[in-house]
């Protein structure tokens, strides 16, 4: 920052959120050059649904990990025989939790207007493609009613968020979403026992890979970057497709059956339908708690450049410097 009000430089990138609102206002021009931008959301972990693995078929040792111990109040059990009618009861507890999230005001104030409402991942909200029937609207009195009519009316009982290492990580925008999603959810549910974890990765991931998490994950999972086509497939880690590795502690049948269709179909327009269903499945079963789409921005000096057109990247914040416009 200082660097570029003294002029010793024209361009910065990484530059903490929180500084660049002051240096636009100054005058300096905040862009993000290749569009890329994150997606922050809580994916509500511990809904391991799959049964077989979805490429070899052998079992997945479902009750050996403790899945379906413990009643979580946003984890659906579907063993057979075990907490009868607990799918549908999870589904209202997420619903509740999601719809009462203020996403515009996390947008104007921990984002400084320069983000936007999330949805979930795989779609960008600002994009022409998205539909409006994906949005999760702001609505406390619905989030009240769907938690009432959960088997946790009142909303006593215990849930974490893992802040994970994306957008700053424990000491960014990240753990700043987390801690005001902790707040609303609080505010809502005074007996909530809420707590935001700012841990190391290497704290959490032996749960991640073992598939035994149940922490919500906050964060975008490999797949929040804003520029990641809508028709390639999705959801690699949140299936038993990488098992042994990383995972976002899910495990969800319908992505890891559509992330092989999509993969061997030629068609983009057929590959944009399926994900369209699998997105309003998610959607209605509401595994990904979509908060703010946060834009990858670079700074630069408008006395020095006056214009700059890069091309999309799903990672790189910047490139094309050959259409870098001189201002002098």
């Amino acid at each position: 920052v200082a660097m570029l009000r003294t002029g010793e430089v024209d361009v910065a990138n990484s530059i903490p959120l929180k500084d660049i609102k002051p240096l636009v206002e100054s005058g300096f021009i905040a862009e993000s050059i290749t569009r890329a931008g994150r997606v922050h959301q809580v994916i509500f972990s511990g809904n391991y649904w799959e049964a077989n693995h979805v490429v070899t078929g052998e079992p997945l040792d479902r009750v050996g990990s403790g899945y379906c111990v413990h009643d979580l109040p946003w984890v659906g059990c579907n063993i057979e025989g075990k907490q009868a009618g607990d799918m549908e009861d999870a589904r209202q507890v997420r619903w509740a939790l999601a719809k009462a999230v203020d996403r515009e005001l996390i947008a104007d104030t921990i984002v400084d207007g320069f983000g936007a409402v999330a949805s979930m991942e795989y779609i960008d909200t600002t994009a022409p493609w998205f539909q409006d029937r994906w949005l999760i609207p702001y609505d406390t009195d619905a989030a009240v009613a769907h938690m009432a009519n959960s088997d946790w009316p009142t909303g006593k009982f215990t849930i974490g968020i893992w802040t994970g290492g994306e957008l700053g990580g424990a000491t960014g925008t990240n753990a700043e979403i987390n801690d005001a999603v902790a707040g609303m959810w609080l505010a809502l549910w005074p007996d909530m026992d809420i707590q935001v974890f700012k841990s190391a990765y290497s704290i959490i991931r032996p749960g991640l890979v073992g598939r035994t998490n149940t922490i919500p994950f906050g964060g975008d999972c490999d797949e929040g970057s804003t520029t990641i086509p809508f028709d390639w497939p999705h959801g690699l880690t949140e299936s038993s497709r990488t098992r042994g590795g990383f995972g976002c502690g899910i495990e969800i049948p319908e992505i890891a059956t559509t992330f092989g269709v999509v993969s061997l179909e030629t068609d983009p327009v057929v590959r944009a339908q399926l994900n369209t269903e699998l997105v309003d499945y998610l959607y209605d079963q509401m595994i990904f708690n979509g908060t703010v789409q946060v834009p990858t921005l670079v700074v630069y000096n408008p006395n020095s450049i006056s214009g700059w057109l890069g091309t999309p990247s799903m990672f790189s914040d910047m490139n094309e410097f050959e259409s870098i416009e001189l201002a002098r």
